[in-house]
C-alpha cells in the first residue's frame, strides 16, 4: 500500500509528519490526516491567488487544522461550537471557493479506502459464492461520521464497481464497539 501515488499536497503534509514516507495510504485516508491534507490544499490555493488577499494571510497563518473543522465546514454544519474556518473564510466567494477545493480531500479518501478494502476482499479468494459473500466489518468515525460526502455510500458504489465484474460478493457490516479488544484478545490466544 506504499505504491499509492501522492499528489504535492500529500507529499507536504507527510514531509511535516514525524514518520514521513511511512504509512502513505492511511495518510491519504485516516481522519487523523485530513484536516492536515486539506489546509496544504488551502495554502496551495492561498498561493495560487484563489483567495482574498486578506484570507490568503489567514490561511497562510495556520499551523494546523483539524479534519473535523475541515468536514463541518464543507458540509456547512454547525455543532454550535467555533470553527475556525468560518472566520478565515468570511467572504461567501473564499468560502465557496474553499468548500470546492476541500470536499474532494474526502472523496477521495472515500474512493481509496474501497480500493484498500477491494484489495483485501480479492487476495481472501473468498466470495465466490453469492451465499457466502466476504464480510468486511467496518469501522471508524470517518466513515460513519464525515458529513461532507457520504463515506459509506461512495465506499459501496466504488467496491460494486471493482467487484461485481469478478463476481465477488461481499458485504459491509458494523463493527461492534468492542471489536479491537476482542480482536486483540484472539490474537493473543493464537499466539
Amino acid at each position: 500500500f506504499n505504491k499509492f501515488a501522492q499528489s504535492a499536497f500529500d507529499k507536504a503534509m507527510d514531509a511535516k509528519t514525524k514518520d514521513c514516507g511511512k504509512q502513505v495510504l492511511e495518510k491519504m485516508i485516516a481522519g487523523a490526516y485530513l484536516g492536515a491534507l486539506g489546509l496544504e490544499v488551502f495554502k496551495a490555493a492561498a498561493k495560487a491567488g484563489f483567495f482574498t488577499e486578506a484570507c490568503a494571510q489567514q490561511i497562510q497563518s495556520m499551523g494546523a487544522l483539524e479534519s473535523m473543522h475541515l468536514d463541518n465546514f464543507c458540509a456547512k454544519f454547525d455543532n454550535g461550537k467555533p470553527n475556525p474556518l468560518d472566520k478565515v473564510f468570511a467572504d461567501a466567494n473564499d468560502a465557496a471557493t474553499a468548500r470546492r477545493l476541500a470536499t474532494p480531500v474526502f472523496e477521495r479518501a472515500a474512493i481509496l479506502t474501497a480500493i484498500h478494502l477491494a484489495a483485501f476482499i480479492v487476495k481472501t479468494g473468498g466470495g465466490t459464492d453469492p451465499s457466502a459473500p466476504v464480510c468486511v466489518c467496518i469501522d471508524g468515525s470517518t466513515y460513519y461520521k464525515t458529513r461532507a460526502v457520504s463515506f459509506p455510500e461512495i465506499v459501496q458504489k466504488e467496491l460494486d464497481a471493482m467487484l461485481k465484474p469478478r463476481n465477488i460478493s461481499f458485504a459491509l457490516t458494523v463493527c461492534p464497539d468492542d471489536a479491537p479488544m476482542v480482536g486483540a484478545a484472539v490474537a493473543a490466544l493464537l499466539k
